[in-house]
């Protein structure tokens, strides 16, 4: 991000009001950063069909197994399929021996083919002579782009930040726009907090709220933040926020990039200012460890005490659990609830308007336009939209149900900004939580060991031919949310290693021995070859630490 010297950073984020200076100007460029980055999307879905063209134009057999990768997938779904009416007719999961074989052989079959296909793409990506002409011709579009979005300098670098891993892994997706937004401003050589505050920098200056500010411990917070956000030839125009700076930012640090985000939070926008800031000789933190191993197996389960989502054991014969709390799960549950009574609401709602209307002869033609298919709407958002236009296109004899509906739209937005603001408390608490676990065990030891898990896959749930019913799992998947926990991981510690997790949890770690049994049903399993007995997820962390070790995980008997 600091160019070719890159130094310790960290990020200061503080919240905000709206700009009250040039805050149309503002807007207009977080639409246009909208558009930009929708704009690299298309060029970069274009880039793809192009390649995707020229490498099987260089190897016809390319799509000759997708031909086959789709026949496959395709009977793949039709036993699925048959095994669903099944358990629907029975009422209950049950698989056939014969059908899990034909599916088993089916997938096997299904990963020969792609592994045929990613050799032969692999290939054909290092020797197809038509794709670096494709990649100068991508390169000059995406030049042209910036040029004709109109942003300043910094907003245009966010963008291409947030974009810069669009080239790889699934096509990207377009976005709608809903009102989010991110300016950025780029301090090249940085700048000082006492620069910033002195009045003098042409790109960010910091004052005192000279508006009556509030007594006590957060005296002296507010402050107005001016920054650049274009020029007018050489002059500067700036846009202002009122923050709330009540933190102030590390000694002898230096500012290299300021963002001004907004975000929907329910039926409001939520405004923050954010600082980047970098030291020559780091904040201070406590230095990750220089010796020693942990081994973290993560997963979702309901324990006595709460959510376990995760138990550690280290090489030193130190162990632990990182656990959600029983008390603080409600947290998750209460946002639910008024999501449900949001929706009752407006089904509600929607129905009196259809009824409504229904019984009327005559309506004016923006409202039958507005209206069509008004019984399939899903969303509160767009019947709370429609009630604002009509605030302005009042006509004779809607008096009633506009005030009702105007009453609807009133408590719908009291209770979307309600359930917002409490998902995001709730894994503002989580988050805090997995920090603080991340920078125990980056204190403590130096590589972090975790089971290299598609857990994009896990999270689609069970499949039809499988045995186990995860619906409770899925229930408090999102609650855990352990990719959350694997990333602030990785950001903390000093080294990260994966290891495969086959058979973690059905190999006892004290005899190498292995059997099948169900995992889910109770969390301690006795060993039926030593008789030793453990926790599941204990024994899944020690055979994830022997593997990192270099000692082999067994295999089925």
């Amino acid at each position: 991000m600091f160019g070719h010297e890159s130094k310790p950073s960290k990020i200061y984020s503080f919240g905000c009001k709206p700009p009250h200076r040039n805050a149309a100007l503002v807007d207009r460029q977080m639409r246009d950063a909208h558009r930009y980055r929708n704009k690299l999307v298309e060029l970069e879905r274009a880039r793809r069909e192009r390649v995707e063209a020229a490498i099987r134009r260089h190897d016809t057999r390319i799509a000759e197994l997708d031909g086959e990768i789709e026949a496959v997938d395709q009977r793949i779904a039709e036993h699925r399929a048959e095994i669903k009416r099944g358990n629907q007719q029975r009422r209950k999961r049950e698989v056939s021996g014969e059908q899990r074989e034909t599916i088993g052989s089916l997938k096997q079959r299904l990963r020969e083919l792609r592994r045929d296909q990613k050799r032969r793409r692999k290939a054909a990506f290092e020797s197809c002579p038509s794709l670096g002409r494709i990649e100068a011709e991508s390169l000059r579009d995406r030049k042209r782009a910036r040029a004709e979005s109109g942003l300043y300098n910094g907003t245009y670098l966010a963008v291409e930040q947030a974009t810069g891993n669009m080239r790889s892994g699934a096509p990207p997706k377009f976005k709608v726009w809903r009102g989010d937004g991110k300016l950025g401003l780029q301090l090249r050589n940085g700048l000082s907090e006492a620069e910033a505050r002195s009045g003098e920098s042409r790109n960010l200056v910091i004052e005192a709220d000279p508006a009556p500010n509030r007594s006590g411990r957060r005296a002296g917070n507010r402050h107005l933040v001016h920054l650049r956000v274009g020029s007018d030839g050489r002059d500067p125009i700036w846009a202002t926020v009122r923050a709330e700076l009540h933190r102030p930012l590390p000694a002898g640090c230096q500012i290299k990039w300021v963002y001004l985000i907004r975000r929907r939070c329910g039926a409001q926008m939520d405004w923050r200012v954010q600082f980047v800031v970098a030291s020559e000789h780091g904040f201070g933190d406590p230095q990750p460890a220089s010796s020693g191993m942990v081994a973290l197996d993560v997963g979702w389960r309901i324990v006595e005490c709460g959510l376990r989502v995760a138990y550690w054991t280290g090489d030193d014969g130190e162990e632990g659990e990182v656990v959600i709390p029983e008390r603080e799960l409600g947290r998750w549950t209460h946002p639910p609830d008024l999501r449900s009574l949001i929706d009752e609401r407006f089904n509600v709602a929607r129905d009196e308007l259809a009824d409504w209307l229904g019984e009327r002869s005559e309506n004016p033609d923006w409202l039958t336009e507005r209206t069509r298919h008004l019984r399939q709407w899903r969303s509160p958002r767009r019947l709370a939209g429609l009630v604002r236009y009509w605030a302005d296109h009042r006509f004779r004899g809607d008096e009633e149900i506009f005030d009702y509906l105007q009453a609807w739209r009133r408590r719908w937005n009291h209770l979307d900004n309600w359930a917002a603001h409490e998902m995001r408390k709730a894994a503002a608490w989580r988050d805090d939580l997995y920090r603080r676990i991340a920078n125990e065990l980056a204190g403590a030891y130096r590589t972090i060991v975790i089971e290299n898990t598609n857990w994009h896959r896990m999270a689609r749930g069970a499949e039809p031919e499988d045995d186990a019913d995860d619906t409770a799992a899925r229930t408090y998947r999102r609650v855990a949310s352990v990719g959350r926990l694997l990333e602030l991981i990785r950001e903390r510690a000093s080294e990260v290693r994966s290891v495969e997790a086959a058979w973690t949890t059905q190999t006892c770690h004290a005899c190498g021995e292995s059997a099948r049994f169900d995992a889910a049903s109770k969390l301690h399993h006795t060993c039926s070859t030593c008789g030793s007995v453990w926790d599941q997820d204990l024994n899944a962390a020690r055979n994830l630490l022997a593997a990192a070790s270099g000692e082999a995980v067994g295999e089925s008997r």
